[in-house]
């Protein structure tokens, strides 16, 4: 409702959010703007006050926002706790540091699993907000016998969600550092390497065949499905992405380059009715493929962000193929 500047349906929805959460300063913020937009500036300059002794961070989002901005001119209260905090802050500083930390992943046995066979390693990579077990909930789908699938778990989670659906919630871009955007390349590093670290324990560790592994990323997992096949040729036989998001950050497109030397296969899938990535993201994606001369193949599907039974068997002809 706030999204699309529909205060007053908001509001009721953060004063409950509030009554049973009432330290948490992204709420009390969130239901500032909401009684700003609804045009009730008292209460709204009560609640951002509420944010700011709660420790809001990003001190920017009020003083830069047009919706409340006037309640700095208004409300000398607020006005003056904003200054107070910034003089604070203003004496302090973060710093951003790499941090090494240990991970998991799920690990998805086929049905008549047997540890004297042999098996194709797949790595599946979830999307942003999404779990582990999203995807090894959708890999059974897949009915493959010959499979064993590994699902490592992004590296940040993603709070505010994880508390509003009380699921875990993750991402590998890490939203919630705050950090600024000259560390954006950084945090793709960092993330990528993690998967990297757990694709190839699975490797070493699990039945699987000397055959290179199989990457199968959903949304931001199939952006870093590309990712990982630019900076780690040697190590993936191929990737399929669904629904693929693609940041400028990264690097990924000028190293395509990459995929066509070391002989990676690519299945890039998209919905023609995605609303969460358009279409003409895989588009774009394609064009740069083609560009790199990295054979490809392309399937759009009749259907939204997530993929239909029908491209479903289309992924499962495309590993057959391999």
């Amino acid at each position: 409702y706030l999204q699309q500047g529909k205060g007053a349906q908001a509001i009721p929805l953060y004063e409950s959010w509030l009554r049973l959460a009432p330290t948490d300063a992204e709420a009390a913020f969130n239901l500032g703007k909401a009684y700003a937009t609804a045009g009730r500036s008292s209460d709204a300059s009560a609640a951002l006050e509420l944010a700011l002794q709660n420790g809001l961070q990003r001190l920017e989002r009020i003083t830069s926002d047009g919706v409340l901005q006037p309640l700095l001119r208004s409300s000398s209260a607020l006005a003056g706790q904003l200054q107070q905090r910034q003089r604070a802050d203003s004496a302090s500083m973060t710093l951003y540091s790499r941090q090494t930390r240990i991970g998991t992943s799920v690990v998805t046995f086929p049905e008549g699993y047997s540890p004297e066979k042999q098996y194709r390693l797949v790595v599946l990579l979830h999307g942003n907000g999404h779990s582990s077990g999203v995807m090894t909930s959708w890999a059974k789908r897949l009915g493959l016998r010959d499979v064993i699938f590994v699902a490592p778990q992004a590296p940040y989670v993603k709070l505010y969600e994880t508390m509003a659906s009380l699921r875990e919630r993750h991402s590998a871009a890490g939203e919630g550092l705050n950090a600024p955007d000259s560390l954006l390349d950084e945090i793709v590093t960092s993330s990528a390497e993690w998967y990297h670290t757990a694709m190839m324990d699975a490797w070493r560790t699990l039945p699987v065949q000397r055959r290179k592994p199989v990457i199968i990323g959903f949304s931001q997992g199939g952006f870093y499905a590309h990712v990982l096949a630019t900076r780690y040729p040697g190590d993936i036989e191929a990737i399929c992405s669904i629904s693929a998001s693609m940041y400028a950050h990264g690097d990924v497109t000028a190293n395509y380059h990459q995929l066509r030397t070391y002989g990676l296969r690519v299945l890039l899938t998209h919905g023609t009715r995605d609303d969460v990535v358009p279409l003409q993201t895989a588009e774009l994606i394609r064009a740069a493929l083609q560009q790199a001369g990295v054979e490809h193949s392309y399937v759009t599907f009749d259907g939204g962000h997530w993929p239909t039974p029908d491209v479903e068997r289309r992924i499962v002809e495309w590993l057959g193929s391999l």
